[in-house]
């Protein structure tokens, strides 16, 4: 458990980051992490087609490659700030199954233009228990951390949303059966115009070395800005 703390406190996109690739996808321009050995998990970030590529029918596939004994992991982030207002994804693998030592994120953060302390996380992992739960809501406002575990459904695929108001940030998943299985409003103090979008499929130390994850797909992203949003919700 306390490595899992250690792996929670660590704002995900902390640090001077590199890009050398940048895609289009979902109405979106895309920039693709570059890294050795830098957190979370101290993972390798790379940029390669087997880690991120567009496929035919229009989905997103995450995926983590090989290289010797390391392993690469993907972080992907908007090349430009969006705001406030809501960020959605709509994810059409099995969640609720998720390695036990894979770790997907979902998060709005200001780390590219200004600080590593507004993120706001969906995070689907298991941190190596096979029977932990599935998902991790994390919270960073300043150098203030919350978060907490739910139990995930295997109905994909899912919807998961941020929703960033001035006066605090929602956090929403659904199933596809329309059950919600998380649904928080925390108040925040950091400034949202700021945020931009991330993704990230990352490994959890001790991932076996002779196995492979599986990937991840990610059938859509759309941002709705606040301007256009109902008053509430």
């Amino acid at each position: 458990m306390a490595s899992l703390l250690l792996l929670l406190a660590l704002p995900a996109g902390a640090g001077a980051e590199r890009y050398r690739r940048f895609f289009s996808w979902s109405g979106y321009r895309w920039q693709v992490r570059l890294a050795t050995h830098e957190n979370p998990g101290n993972n390798d970030w790379w940029d390669s087609d087997g880690n991120v590529r567009v496929r035919a029918d229009g989905t997103l596939r995450l995926g983590i490659t090989r290289a010797g004994a390391r392993r690469r992991s993907v972080e992907l982030a908007t090349t430009r700030r969006l705001g406030y207002g809501r960020y959605r994804w709509v994810v059409e693998s099995r969640l609720g199954s998720i390695d036990p030592y894979s770790v997907l994120a979902l998060f709005t953060d200001d780390s590219v233009y200004r600080s590593p302390y507004g993120e706001q996380i969906f995070e689907f992992a298991r941190w190596g228990e096979p029977l932990g739960p599935q998902g991790w809501a994390v919270s960073w406002s300043r150098r203030v951390r919350s978060y907490e575990s739910f139990t995930v459904s295997d109905a994909a695929p899912y919807t998961a949303s941020v929703t960033w108001r001035h006066s605090g940030v929602r956090l929403l998943l659904r199933d596809a059966t329309g059950r919600v299985l998380y649904d928080v409003t925390r108040p925040v103090l950091s400034d949202g115009q700021f945020m931009v979008a991330r993704m990230s499929y990352w490994l959890y130390p001790g991932y076996p070395r002779d196995l492979a994850p599986p990937p991840i797909i990610i059938r859509d992203f759309a941002f709705t800005p606040l301007a256009r949003l109902p008053a509430a919700g």
